[in-house]
């Protein structure tokens, strides 16, 4: 029954993996390549899972300890030279006592060829539980979890616009949308700057603009970004239930308009899975992006985040056909749908 049980997890990690490699190759438009090493194997710890433990006093020296030990396991069955990541992963059996998530970025490790300078990921119980709960909605969780922290890796912020909805991965590892939002992606250089309508508000009248859903490969504008000053723009994206976001419900559809600020500084200290003070979009907890409400249909910007499903309020902000947003300035309308999305964008003042 052990045997089968390891080959079963072996088999989840493996089709997890092909998702994360697929999503790299989809989401940089094959402008990054994500490449896996590992073997169909587990690798054996000198002590019961219930003996390992990492408490909050020592969070901080202690996890990169034991990523030193778990990767002094291995011997000499993997060629580190070309190596930045490590994913540990254990059995869904195991009962250590860690935290939910031990992450490390830029931390020195011995390795069996040299010391490197390494990011890293492990998990406990906790989160081996949430994936088994809601497996049956989001299989792909272990790769969400994997795929947000190697995007952190690559420098993005990620948590905002709304952090904690299922907008996209990078609000949320759980998200049934796997998408990030068109800025972050633009950062990443995987938009052509010809693929972006970009306009200052200084210059603009008014404007027509097509946009192209962020999921589809099609060419054309995939973002729309009204900048107001040097720090701050405003955002326009379309979305549709498809490709990166194909686990959306039929219904989740429309324009998402957010307002940036680079110079932010981000306040997470009662994110939607802390205290549930902060609903993810609550401008009073400051974060680099927030969702915009319509002029139509006004959203409680400030409600407690533990009176939502996060499942369900990422559909709340989605600008929908004949609504509009005034932010700064500038109104935006969305005029029409169809294979693209048509905005109307006008400067008031």
């Amino acid at each position: 029954q052990y045997a089968a049980q390891s080959n079963a997890d072996l088999l989840k990690l493996r089709n997890q993996e092909k998702v994360m490699v697929e999503w790299f190759a989809t989401a940089s438009r094959g402008k990054l390549k994500a490449e896996i090493l590992t073997l169909d194997t587990w690798f054996r710890a000198p002590k019961n899972s219930t003996q390992y433990e990492i408490l909050p006093s020592d969070y901080g020296a202690a996890h990169p300890k034991f990523a030193q030990e778990l990767i002094n396991l291995t011997g000499r069955s993997f060629n580190w030279s070309g190596i930045h990541t490590v994913m540990f992963h254990f059995p869904d059996s195991q009962k250590t006592k860690f935290m939910s998530a031990q992450l490390g970025r830029n931390q020195k490790l011995t390795t069996p060829q040299c010391v490197k300078t390494l990011n890293y990921q492990y998990y406990g119980v906790s989160q081996h539980e949430y994936a088994r709960s809601i497996a049956s909605i989001n299989p792909d969780y272990w790769a969400g979890q994997w795929l947000h922290e190697n995007l952190h890796d690559l420098g993005l912020t990620l948590h905002a616009p709304g952090n904690g909805f299922f907008s996209g991965v990078g609000q949320n590892q759980a998200s049934l949308s796997l998408a990030i939002s068109a800025w972050e992606t633009f950062k990443l250089g995987w938009l052509e700057d010809r693929e972006v309508f970009c306009l200052q508000k200084s210059l603009l009248s008014r404007s027509i603009v097509g946009v192209s859903p962020l999921e589809e490969s099609a060419t054309g504008n995939k973002a729309v970004i009204v900048p107001i000053s040097d720090s701050v723009a405003l955002v326009v994206e379309s979305r549709r239930p498809i490709g990166l976001s194909s686990k959306w419900p039929k219904d989740a559809s429309g324009l998402y308009i957010y307002r940036i600020d680079t110079s932010a500084v981000m306040d997470r200290s009662q994110e939607f899975n802390g205290s549930g003070l902060d609903n993810g979009n609550d401008s009073k907890y400051p974060k680099w992006a927030f969702y915009l409400e319509t002029e139509q249909r006004p959203l409680s910007q400030s409600s407690a985040g533990k009176q939502f499903d996060s499942k369900i309020f990422y559909k709340n902000w989605l600008v929908r056909e004949g609504e509009s947003v005034l932010s700064d300035g500038v109104r935006i309308h969305f005029r029409k749908t169809g294979d693209i999305d048509w905005i109307e964008l006008v400067r008031l003042n």
